[in-house]
This record gives C-alpha cells, sequence and structure tokens, in this order.
C-alpha cells in the first residue's frame, strides 16, 4: 500500500496533501470526535500554504467577504457540538497518513467496523465507520452532486475515492465565529473547505457523510460563471495552468435549459478565440451568446480528446428579488428589486437562436481562418508562438525543416529539450543550434512526408515546411492527445532506428 495516493491519482513533487475534517461529539465516548465529513487533498503546494478561505478568494472570481487577518494553514478548533480542523504533510507524510487508514480500515472488522483516524497535526484522532468506495468519481464543486459540497474551499474538481461514512449525529455550526480576531461567517467553508448542507436539503444533494480522498484538477477549471448584467451573454471564468495544458487543447460546451428542456446547444473550441493576450496568464474571461432571460446554464469543460474536466451547473441566473416587510404586525408592500418585465414570447426566443447560430458560426469560421495562413512572416510567428508554449520536451518529424539556417532560430526559445527528425540536411553539419536540441537526419531513401511537433498532451500538425510558408496557404491545426500518442512511437521507432544519422553542431 505504499504510494497509494501516488498509484491512485499520480501526485507530483510540487503537491501537499491537506487533511481537513468536521466532527461531532462522540456519543459512546466522552471526550473524543466522530467523523461526519473530511477531506485528504492532494494540492497545489500554494494551496497548502495557506487556509481554505484565502485560496478560495484566489480561485474564485465571484463576489467573496474580504479576510482582513490571514487565518493559518493548520487550525484546530471547537464548540458546542462541533469541531473543525486543517492540517498540512508533504507527500511523504500523507503517503503514510494513508497507508495507516488503510491498514485501520483493513482490521476495522474486529471492532464493528469503527476505525479511529490517525492524528497529524493540528488534527486529533477522531473515529469513524466507513464503508469501502465502489468506484473513482470525478467530485465537482460547481455542481449539485454530493461531493461537490466537499471541494467548496478547493474551487476545483477532483479526482477522488469516497469513504461513505455512519451518520453520528448533526453537526451544530455555528452561524459565525471568531478566530485569531477574525470574524468568520462562513467557518466550515473558511477552515475546512467544506459546505455543510441545510438540514432541509435532500440526503441525494447533501453533503455526504464520509471521508473523501482525491487529487485537484492540474490541468483546467471553472472558476465562476454568471450573466453579464443584460442577459445577452454568460460569462465564464476560466483557471488552468500553462505549464500542464494550453487553452488550445480546451473545448467548452454551453447548455441552455427551459423548463429542464435543452433549448440551446453550442461547442466552441478554445483555439477558435483569440488567447494569445492570456496564454499565459492562467485565468481568463470568456463571453458566450445566450438565449437571454428565464434559462439555466450548464457547462462543460472537455480536452479535445473528450475527458471532462470540469462541469457547472445547471443554474439560473437570478432576474429579480421580492421581499415582504412585516412592521408592528402589519404586512408591507413588497419591495422588487430587478428585471419585472414578462419573460420572452416564442417570435423573441426564435429570433434570439438565429443570432445565436450566426454568432458561434462567424466564431468557429474565424477560427479556421486564423488556422490557414498565407502571409510568410504571420506563419512562421504563428509557429513559433504554439512551439514555444510546448511541454515536457518538443519532437519535431519534418522531412525538409532545417534546409535553410534561419529555420533553427525557431526552436531557440522553446522552453523543453528538442528532438527533430530531417531529411533535407545533405552533410553531418548544420549551422548553429541550441544546446536544448539534438537534430538526426536521412538524406535519401524513405521520406517522412507529415509535418508534426509533438509535445506532452498533444501537439500541432503543419501543412508545410517553414521554408515553404508563404509560397500559398498553410493550415495548422491542434493534434488530440489520443494522435499525438500514436506520432510519438512513430518518432522514437524512427530515432532509435539506424536509417537516421546523428548531425554534427558547427561552431558559432
Amino acid at each position: 500500500m505504499a504510494d497509494a495516493l501516488h498509484q491512485l491519482f499520480g501526485t507530483q513533487t510540487d503537491e501537499n496533501v491537506v487533511l481537513s475534517v468536521c466532527a461531532v461529539p462522540d456519543q459512546d465516548e466522552p471526550g473524543r470526535w466522530c467523523l461526519r465529513h473530511g477531506t485528504l487533498l492532494v494540492v497545489p503546494t500554494a494551496c497548502g500554504d495557506t487556509a481554505w478561505a484565502k485560496w478560495r478568494r484566489q480561485e474564485s472570481s465571484g463576489p467573496l467577504t474580504e479576510i482582513e487577518t490571514p487565518l493559518p494553514p493548520m487550525c484546530c478548533t471547537d464548540g458546542d457540538g462541533w469541531l473543525f480542523a486543517r492540517t498540512v504533510m508533504d507527500l511523504s507524510a500523507g503517503e503514510a497518513w494513508f497507508e495507516t487508514l488503510q491498514v485501520r480500515i483493513a482490521g476495522s472488522t474486529k471492532r464493528n467496523g469503527v476505525v479511529a483516524l490517525p492524528a497529524a497535526g493540528a488534527v486529533p484522532s477522531i473515529s469513524a465507520l466507513l464503508e469501502p468506495p465502489d468506484a473513482m468519481i470525478r467530485a465537482l464543486p460547481n455542481t449539485d452532486a454530493p461531493a461537490g459540497s466537499m471541494l467548496a474551499g478547493l474551487q476545483r474538481p477532483a479526482q477522488a475515492l469516497l469513504w461513505r461514512g455512519r451518520d453520528p449525529g448533526p453537526l451544530r455550526e455555528p452561524r459565525s465565529m471568531e478566530l485569531d480576531g477574525q470574524p468568520l461567517f462562513n467557518p466550515s467553508v473558511d477552515l475546512t473547505g467544506i459546505h455543510l448542507t441545510p438540514p432541509a436539503v435532500p440526503e441525494a444533494r447533501a453533503t455526504p457523510v464520509g471521508l473523501l480522498v482525491g487529487r485537484a484538477e492540474r490541468r483546467a477549471w471553472i472558476r465562476t460563471a454568471h450573466g453579464n448584467g443584460d442577459f445577452t451573454a454568460f460569462v465564464v471564468d476560466l483557471g488552468w495552468e500553462p505549464a500542464r495544458i494550453g487553452m488550445a487543447d480546451l473545448e467548452l460546451t454551453h447548455l441552455e435549459y427551459l423548463r429542464d428542456e435543452v433549448v440551446s446547444s453550442t461547442r466552441i473550441r478554445i483555439e477558435d478565440l483569440d488567447t494569445s493576450e492570456v496564454e499565459e496568464a492562467g485565468k481568463a474571461a470568456i463571453s458566450l451568446p445566450t438565449l437571454g432571460r428565464s434559462v439555466a446554464h450548464e457547462l462543460l469543460l472537455q480536452t479535445l480528446d473528450g475527458e471532462l474536466l470540469d462541469k457547472s451547473g445547471p443554474y439560473g441566473i437570478v432576474e429579480s428579488v421580492h421581499m415582504t416587510l412585516v412592521v408592528n404586525g402589519h404586512e408591507q408592500p413588497p419591495v422588487v428589486s430587478g428585471v419585472t418585465d414578462p419573460p420572452p414570447e416564442l417570435d423573441h426566443r426564435l429570433a434570439r437562436a438565429d443570432e445565436l447560430t450566426a454568432t458561434i458560426e462567424g466564431v468557429i469560421q474565424n477560427g479556421a481562418q486564423a488556422r490557414v495562413i498565407a502571409d510568410r512572416q504571420t506563419a512562421l510567428e504563428r509557429l513559433a508562438a504554439h512551439l514555444e508554449r510546448a511541454r515536457g520536451e518538443l519532437l519535431v518529424r519534418d522531412q525538409y525543416f532545417g534546409q535553410h539556417a534561419a529555420e533553427w532560430r525557431l526552436l531557440d526559445k522553446v522552453p523543453v529539450p528538442v528532438r527533430v527528425l530531417t531529411g533535407k540536411i545533405a552533410k553531418d553539419e548544420i549551422p548553429w543550434i541550441a544546446p536544448h536540441v539534438q537534430a538526426r537526419y536521412r538524406s535519401s531513401g524513405k521520406r517522412i512526408h507529415e509535418r508534426v511537433y509533438l509535445w506532452e498532451g498533444g501537439g500541432l500538425s503543419v501543412g508545410g515546411s517553414p521554408s515553404t510558408f508563404g509560397n500559398g496557404p498553410v493550415r495548422m491545426t491542434r493534434i488530440r492527445p489520443s494522435e499525438a500518442e500514436i506520432w510519438r512511437t512513430e518518432f522514437e521507432a524512427l530515432w532509435d532506428s539506424e536509417l537516421f544519422r546523428e548531425v554534427r553542431r558547427k561552431d558559432s
């Protein structure tokens, strides 16, 4: 069971493990606590270094109450009928904690299934009765799915396993509290990252009793989604880690519902949008056209291969707020704030649907035009921009790459190691190339016709070599991760074969 977290979730060195718990008094053993809700999450190091309250505010673009005094990353506080605690561990300590838990669960049948969660830092030992999980889940904080409530502080989806537990009784969460002089008005989320649903919420959507073990999404996620104020657009705030995924590797699907029926569905490849100014920012707002008022919105964020990264909704947009006051026993006239006009009728909806279709078609056409480039300099700049965002390692397979010395300059600013397979060089030496670039060539025999550039998680297919840019339109298209792996296997077979010779560098 050693390294179980790594085997389950593929942990990485720039991550910590955060343990958070909401507990209630043990009715059978005074002085001890029973787990009601808990999470063991593998998170970015920056998340482990700060409290859930601050991390949540950094990750969300929505309106949140500011925390004036920073809360500690590790804490344990309790009151009448409740305990909130959070501690941070490095990966090795997190692995050890999880291994101990698994050993105790395996032997829990001797104690009627009750286990003691190991103490760790600020989190005391807590008893629980846990059932084994039956599937790996995608826990989504921006949906009404139960496990999403466990990630309210994380603000990202997580790949996770859920050990459901026996209900130890209600947790009487305080409406507000003070910690280190800082008033908290949502203490469970601020201290444990867990949203406690009210008792009136149906069990199917309530925060589940038990322990959620998982790893936070590190590629891309939906930060928030909201209307633009006049119901003409729906704004999606995306977050991503540029070192792990490019915006052009993502697709966004927007579904709109009217009375639980789908009335609009659009899918946009982010590659079709101009994202050049925000590509390295790690956050951006995308404005999507909408049918207007009275519809609910659902979002799906996926990779080009169709892997679901995140989901939001379906949620409606608040159009008006109605308040009725009672003064001295007398009900006052209602106070209404917001839109009070009747909802749109069929003719308006149909006209708006046509506008929406035309808008999306325009985006797709503009994206297609941006991928087909006639101007030589524009094509070179576009290719260089793609290559400078390569991840892991860049593999170049192009029969004619590098026949002009200037083409090697395209690789100078690539931030990762580069290997090139080419066939146009007739000599064993080539002009000066950057130290991080290796090249092999085959000047005769079978040609390598495709021009592909591969990196971790994807790549680029180019309809011509740099030397031919400007002779006619050239097409640049992203390669799906699954296809990139096929090309990578082909590349490695050629690289290791005796058909290609190592290129020697000339001195500069």
